[in-house]
């Protein structure tokens, strides 16, 4: 988040007033872990949040657009993260694909999936027709 240092910060304090206010998050929301990570450069070191469960998480996650209408938090960003061992092996894979023959017409999307640039998710696995007329997605080879 772009929350400013300071050196007698209450982050519990600042970062429930910021999930409460700031993204209007109706459930109740319980802060387990807080940590502030090194600054690199100029800039102060992020705020890592842990809640107490994963639809704490998912309800969060949901309301942070309405911190682009607060003026209070406009400028601060929530996101998910991934974990080091994810982190490693997307790395891995994009070093792969760049080293490959024709790598460069292929990128990893957001969700972690390998996609032809220019196509979509849905053109490369359509819908196809069964014998009793119901439509059935096309799974990718297992």
């Amino acid at each position: 988040m772009g929350l400013h240092y300071d050196e007698n910060e209450n982050l519990m304090e600042i970062i429930k007033e910021l999930v409460e206010d700031g993204c209007a998050c109706d459930q109740a929301v319980t802060l387990v872990v807080l940590e502030r990570l090194r600054s690199r450069g100029r800039r102060p070191g992020v705020v890592k949040v842990a809640f107490a469960s994963v639809k704490e998480k998912v309800a969060v996650l949901r309301t942070k657009s309405n911190l682009k209408s607060t003026e209070n938090y406009r400028k601060f960003y929530i996101k998910t993260a991934n974990s080091h061992t994810d982190r490693v092996m997307e790395e891995n894979f994009k070093v792969l694909l760049r080293d490959m023959p024709n790598g460069k017409d292929y990128y990893v999307s957001g969700n972690g999936k390998l996609v032809r640039r220019g196509e979509t998710e849905a053109e490369l696995w359509p819908l196809q027709e069964t014998e009793h007329g119901a439509a059935e997605e096309l799974l990718p080879p297992q």
